[in-house]
Formats: C-alpha cells, sequence, structure tokens
C-alpha cells in the first residue's frame, strides 16, 4: 500500500507543477513588512532548491538508464579485454 501511496504522491506533484500558476497578488517589496520580505525570500530558496532537486533527479534517471545499456555485446568485450590484464597482473604476495 505504501508503495501506491508514493505513486499517488507522484501523480499530485506532477498535476501541481503543470497547473497554471496564479497571478501575483503580492504587494511591491517597497510596502512589505520585515517579516514580510523574510517569507518571501525563504518562499524564494525553497522554489530553487525544488527545482535544483528536479533537475538533478533528471539527470540521476538520465545517467541510470544510460548505464543500464552497457551490458550488450561491447560491455562483455570491454569485460574480457580487463580479464586478461588481470591474468597477466602479477601479484604482490609471491
Amino acid at each position: 500500500m505504501a508503495r501506491n501511496n508514493f505513486l499517488e504522491q507522484i501523480q499530485r506533484a506532477r498535476a501541481a507543477a503543470e497547473a497554471p500558476e496564479p497571478e501575483a497578488t503580492a504587494k511591491p517589496t517597497e510596502q512589505m513588512t520585515d517579516d514580510e520580505l523574510e517569507e518571501a525570500i525563504t518562499a524564494s530558496k525553497r522554489e530553487l532548491l525544488d527545482l535544483q532537486h528536479a533537475e538533478l533527479r533528471e539527470r540521476e534517471i538520465a545517467r541510470a538508464s544510460g548505464a543500464g545499456e552497457a551490458t550488450g555485446p561491447r560491455a562483455s568485450g570491454l569485460a574480457e579485454v580487463l580479464g586478461t590484464l588481470q591474468k597477466r597482473k602479477r601479484r604482490s604476495w609471491r
């Protein structure tokens, strides 16, 4: 059941990301109090971090999916070359 919950969270997050952003109703910065400015700064930093995390996740997924393709015929050739190099290697304990 936890997996379904996780999938639901992903679907909700995607739906929220694709939803149009509401128009800004905030006051100009000149009219904001110090507390409101701090809250706006914190929200902006949080949004920036979320975007950076999303970009990193996309890069990691792309890297992981590219690494899965290395199990083809080329990978076996590489394994053979590395195996022959290992066979010729002199053991240090002899």
